[in-house]
Order: structure tokens, then sequence, then C-alpha cells
């Protein structure tokens, strides 16, 4: 699964920790999702990180 969750978050001149603050995820998970080391966040994650960038799931994620 690709996913534009750096670039989204540059957008939104966040820094990771910013955005670990403003979504209540871990800013390792953050680190590890940007880094494709996570491939496939929880639900709850990604539903976060998406109503922390004001942004649908589907903004940040897509189906190779």
């Amino acid at each position: 699964m690709k996913n534009k969750l750096q670039q989204l978050r540059w957008d939104s001149n966040l820094s990771q920790q910013q955005l670990a603050i403003k979504s209540g995820v871990k800013r390792s998970i953050i680190s590890n999702i940007e880094n494709g080391h996570t491939t496939n966040p929880s639900i709850v994650t990604a539903l976060k990180l998406a109503k922390a960038l004001n942004v649908t799931i589907e903004d940040i994620f897509a189906l190779d």
C-alpha cells in the first residue's frame, strides 16, 4: 500500500511531532508509515491521521 502521508504533512506545515500530538498517533508510527516500514496501519490509526490532516483515508493511502 502506498501513502502520501509525508506530502500531506508537509502541505499542512507540520512536523512529525506536531502531527503526533494533533492526531494522538505516536511519532515513531508516523515515521514508520512515511518510510514504508508500516504498510498496513490499523484503521484507527488511519482515521486519526486523516482527521488530524483534514483529509480522507483515501487521500493518504492507496492500493498499489
